[in-house]
């Protein structure tokens, strides 16, 4: 990455998933995931981009497998980015790589 160039990071916001298949138990069990909710961009240059512009995060596994993709306008992005109607929260622990795009154009990440 050339000297001076800014990435993005992703942050994600977790919270507590219960087991879908006995959720009244899993509270007390402790059976469940912590999934990703929302994900925020930091270090995005806001003000570069028109206020409408979306921004994309797609979370993905080891394999290259899309888990769950994230959209909103830039002025939404370093606060939160919900879930893509469709899309399901993925386990935090499955998530290995992110990929964020401003209006299809993909950002670097940061070095």
């Amino acid at each position: 990455m050339a000297s001076g160039t800014k990435g993005v990071t992703v942050s994600y916001h977790i919270g507590y998933a219960p087991d879908a298949t006995a959720p009244a138990q899993s509270a007390s069990t402790g059976k469940g995931g912590f999934n990703v909710q929302s994900v925020a961009v930091a270090d995005l240059n806001t003000a570069a981009y028109d206020s409408n512009a979306t921004v994309t995060v797609v979370l993905s596994d080891d394999n290259g497998n899309a888990l769950a993709t994230y959209e909103g306008k830039v002025a939404d992005a370093t606060n939160a980015l919900n879930l893509k109607q469709g899309s399901t929260s993925p386990n935090v622990e499955a998530v290995k790589n992110e990929a964020v795009a401003v209006n299809g154009k993909s950002l670097p990440a940061k070095a």
